[in-house]
């Protein structure tokens, strides 16, 4: 969902450009005419796509303000301390200034004061906190140690998306099971991925295309086994 809602941010810049290409192929002849025509349907669901994004968007923000059932306070103190009391609950390993980072962001991007509204719910177990749309961060703030962490979030995507790139384009398939695909993935990136966060990101990945093997488990006795390993994870 958060792909599409940038996807038709990205679109909707090309439709001034379609509409002008039709005005121009109108003047000519019939082929030209039957471009225009083709040139504004193209325009049409460009603008259909950006709407669906928008409503969205709205959608999301006004949930948003309900996570919590009420406005999440403007203190600095009042927020860190919702992250703070989370961090501590799920063992989550952020230290103080990566705290104070995403404090600050959520004052300046709606998305990171959505998720410490997440934050202020409570869950029965910590995986529930990592279903739902913005889950590959969640993974993200959870595993590795070295975060990153900045108010656009688009720019966040891609820096969560770019770092499990690389864990995912490690050889999984050469290490004898999952057990040990985690420790290597732990001890080369400094990570703390156990195997709830390592299959929730295999999960992610695979959804969107990535490509990767994993390891061939003896213990294992049929293939669709390790599907349902993910499945059980599956965002």
């Amino acid at each position: 969902m958060y792909e599409f809602k940038q996807f038709s941010k990205r679109i909707v810049w090309v439709l001034p450009f379609v509409l002008i290409l039709a005005a121009v192929t109108h003047f000519f002849h019939a082929t030209g005419r039957a471009i225009s025509l083709t040139l504004l349907v193209l325009a049409g669901q460009i603008l259909f796509i950006f709407i669906i994004g928008k409503i969205i968007s709205i959608k999301e923000r006004t949930k948003a303000t309900l996570v919590s059932g009420a406005a999440l306070s403007k203190s600095g103190n009042t927020r860190r301390s919702i992250v703070e009391d989370f961090v501590k609950k799920y063992a989550i390993r952020l230290d103080y200034k990566q705290i104070d980072l995403i404090v600050q962001a959520s004052y300046s991007s709606p998305e990171w004061e959505k998720e410490i509204r997440f934050m202020a719910k409570d869950y029965n177990m910590i995986n529930e906190w990592y279903l739902g749309e913005t889950g590959w961060l969640h993974i993200y703030l959870q595993a590795i140690k070295n975060i990153t962490v900045t108010s656009d979030f688009e720019m966040q995507y891609k820096i969560v998306l770019d770092a499990f790139t690389q864990i995912i384009n490690e050889k999984f398939e050469s290490e004898p099971d999952i057990d040990h695909c985690i420790r290597l993935i732990n001890r080369k990136y400094l990570a703390y991925f156990d195997e709830v966060t390592f299959m929730s990101l295999c999960s992610y990945m695979k959804k969107r295309g990535y490509s990767f093997l994993l390891p061939a488990n003896p213990g294992i006795r049929y293939e669709t086994e390790m599907e349902l390993l993910m499945n059980r994870y599956r965002g």
